[in-house]
Order: C-alpha cells, then sequence, then structure tokens
C-alpha cells in the first residue's frame, strides 16, 4: 500500500472571490528523521521546474508503490500560485506589480 497523500492549503484571499491553494504531495512514513523538500514554480515564469516536478511526481508514484521510499519527501509542486496566475498581455508575468512593475518574485 503506498504512503502518497496529498493536502490543499488554502492562501490568505487578496480580494473577495480571489482564493488560491498551494499543494503539497507527501510520501513515506511522515515522522521518518530523514526528509527531502523539492519545491517548483518559486520563479513563476520559468517552466522547466513544473516540466522536472511533473517527471518526479510520476517517479515517486512509481516508487512508493514498489515501497522503495525511505524517509520523507515534500514536493509543493507549484510554490507561487499567485505568480502562475498573472497572466498580462499574452505573457507570464510571475508575480509583476503593476503599481511599480517590478518582478516580486525575482527580488
Amino acid at each position: 500500500m503506498g504512503t502518497k497523500t496529498t493536502k490543499q492549503y488554502t492562501l490568505p484571499a487578496a480580494s473577495m472571490g480571489n482564493a488560491r491553494t498551494l499543494t503539497v504531495i507527501h510520501y513515506g512514513d511522515q515522522t521518518a528523521g530523514r526528509k527531502a523538500y523539492i519545491q517548483a514554480g518559486l520563479h513563476a515564469d520559468e517552466a522547466p521546474g513544473f516540466v522536472v516536478m511533473h517527471h518526479l511526481i510520476d517517479l515517486f508514484d512509481r516508487a512508493d508503490a514498489d515501497s522503495k521510499i525511505e524517509g520523507q519527501i515534500l514536493l509543493v509542486p507549484v510554490a507561487n500560485p499567485i505568480g502562475v496566475s498573472q497572466w498580462r498581455d499574452e505573457a507570464l508575468q510571475g508575480r509583476f506589480d503593476f503599481f511599480n512593475h517590478i518582478n516580486t518574485s525575482k527580488s
């Protein structure tokens, strides 16, 4: 039997009707001393991390099914859900502040 669990954490809404969630995927024994934490998308406009995370989830799903995970692994597939949702002029801005024109996820 696998150990994978997925939890959704609701982030505080910046405005009414604008709630976002942070997804955390856990593998292994959550009380184990050895832990790995991997996140993707902190800089929301940098796509390679999302691709790597997609493949890691597949690999960890197979390892978990075969009971090959020792310790615990935490994955955060989208560490910046606010930035991922900010598009302007058909381009991903990555948490762009429209008032001061700074990409706050890169500062």
